[in-house]
């Protein structure tokens, strides 16, 4: 493995605003001794043994240790221990900002061009969550929704929200303080002011809806010094004259900071324009056509299948994380699903959409939140319904904008799913041939595991923190990373298992492939080792003609 674009680590925790200041706001922000970085750095060795040794085979290089895993029912304990690393101190969530491994820029890319037969078998479609064995049994994903098909057709408004709540205030609410700040106030890093009437709020978030750019002139205090680094490379590439996208991809692809991901991310997709004189009313533009379209959605006769099945896969949503829970998130979700699937007639909804548009809310909302404020427990209700309807509409932009990227996913017969599940088959079978050989002896097929992970984009296999990670990413190859470079990560993602799974039986296998409970105890620095893997699979074999050889 190796690092893409490594850097020495800067002295400076801190990276101050630039010149522009915001009104109100502190020139100097204000870092206690007591921040220093306690991040871990690892060097990564060179791959050049690999050239240079021809008796070593690439699954032999590629694979690394496997990350520290969590007791599972068929273990009697984890697969290797992991250095414990020092969480920093002002969210509830855990997160590692310490890298092992990043991609390495060194090395020229080929586009893949590959494409095989779609699998034409009928009865397949959103029913991959069970598994059939030889002598019939079956084993059920319990929850995934078998009967998509057979909703109700009939239509009825009853199930809508009414219109008044579309409407737009012109003043937030007042509220009190409540059980979202956390213990560990960030004034010890740098002042960060609260809005007077919300106090969960930026002071500036108003200026943050108008114009994205604003978070550049914020003061940030990094965790460690290669997220210091990172902000202010991504500060410099945004303010130059001369814009360089492909920079901005290369830097993003190690991880975005958090106060910069939100922008950042509505760039890469080409929601907002680069240009100034056009951002304003571009962005402006975009959220009142949102506005006005989910107006008359709601106003027509409804396709009530196509709610039915919405109304019941949102609150099934990341049921883990409070945020989800809340009405005022399932309704925002729910709007923003339903006009993407009326405006998409080829495909309508399809189950797993629903957990593709999930990073986008919650990224997008905690741009406007104090950093002390922990967005997964956050209840979007005590926010102005302006704010909300700009969080929901960015949301639907860029949701919008990934999808089109893996539209033959979700049309009818799924042809892109099966395509990305048959290239991921050909890449065992090529380097991890004992694997394969194992898996056609016990009558594994590919289908009953890896639909969910190409439908759902391994979402349903991470905690969504993790997978942010993935998208900073995977929106950095934008447009083939949900595509293309997908396959090549969960080619990585199974190898991580080979030797556990060449101990097991079908019943086992299957169960243990399903299990989220095995990356339960990865962490950001895993979800880098894995991205890693993936780029070096995806060089050695990116070629259209590369599988077949």
């Amino acid at each position: 493995m190796w690092r893409k674009g490594y850097h020495q680590p800067i002295d400076d925790q801190c990276t101050f605003q630039p010149p522009e200041t915001i009104v109100d706001e502190p020139s100097t922000p204000k870092c206690s001794p007591s921040g220093q970085s306690k991040g871990l750095f690892k060097t990564i060795t060179s791959i050049s043994p690999f050239y240079n040794n021809p008796n070593l085979s690439p699954a032999a290089i590629a694979r690394s240790e496997s990350p520290g895993m969590k007791a599972h029912s068929f273990l009697e304990g984890p697969l290797m221990s992991r250095t414990s690393i020092e969480n920093p101190p002002l969210r509830k969530k855990n997160s590692n900002n310490s890298l092992k491994s990043t991609k390495s820029g060194n090395l020229s890319r080929s586009n893949s061009n590959s494409s095989s037969k779609s699998n034409k078998k009928s009865g397949i479609r959103l029913s991959f969550g069970k598994a059939r064995q030889g002598n019939g049994q079956l084993l059920l994903d319990e929850d995934w929704d078998t009967d998509i098909v057979n909703t109700p057709m009939t239509t009825s408004n009853s199930l809508f929200p009414d219109l008044n709540s579309l409407s737009i205030d012109d003043e937030p609410v007042i509220i009190n303080k409540g059980d979202y700040i956390t213990d560990n106030q960030p004034s010890q890093l740098f002042v960060e002011e609260a809005d007077e009437n919300c106090p969960y709020l930026k002071k500036n978030y108003r200026e943050l809806m108008k114009d994205p750019y604003s978070c550049l002139k914020q003061p940030y205090c990094a965790n460690n010094p290669d997220e210091a680094s990172k902000f202010s490379k991504i500060v410099n590439v945004l303010t130059s004259p001369t814009f360089e996208f492909k920079q901005l991809k290369d830097i993003s692809w190690k991880g975005i900071p958090t106060p910069l991901r939100a922008v950042v991310w509505q760039i890469l997709v080409g929601y907002i324009p680069t240009n100034e004189s056009t951002r304003d009313s571009v962005i402006d533009r975009k959220r009142k056509e949102y506005t006005k379209s989910v107006t008359r959605a709601y106003a027509i006769e409804k396709e009530e299948r196509i709610w039915h099945q919405i109304h019941i896969d949102v609150p099934r949503t990341n049921p883990s994380i409070k945020l989800y829970s809340y009405p005022a998130t399932q309704r925002s979700l729910e709007k923003i699903l339903y006009l993407w699937a009326i405006r998409h007639p080829a495909s309508g909804y399809v189950q797993g959409i629903n957990d593709l548009v999930t990073p986008f809310f919650q990224v997008f909302l905690n741009h406007y939140l104090m950093s002390n404020v922990d967005v997964e427990n956050f209840d979007p209700k005590v926010l102005p319904s302006e704010l909300l309807n700009c969080v929901e509409a960015d949301t639907y932009w860029c949701l919008t904008k990934v999808l089109d990227t893996i539209q033959d996913n979700y049309i009818h017969e799924q042809p892109g799913i099966f395509r990305q599940i048959n290239e991921l088959k050909r890449l065992i079978g090529r380097d991890e041939k004992g694997l394969a050989q194992h898996f056609e002896k016990e009558n594994i097929d590919f289908l009953q595991f890896a639909f969910r992970w190409m439908n759902c984009m391994l979402m349903r296999e991470f905690k969504l923190n993790l997978i942010i990670r993935m998208w900073d990413t995977y929106l950095s190859e934008f447009p083939t990373g949900f595509s293309d470079f997908h396959v090549y990560v969960c080619c990585a993602f199974l190898r991580k298992f080979t030797e556990i799974l060449m101990e097991m039986e079908f019943q086992d296998i299957i169960m243990f492939l399903q299990d989220i409970g095995k990356t339960e105890s990865w962490e950001e620095s895993d979800i880098e080792m894995l991205l890693s893997e993936a780029y070096l699979w995806e060089m050695l074999y990116g070629g259209a003609a590369a599988h077949y050889k």
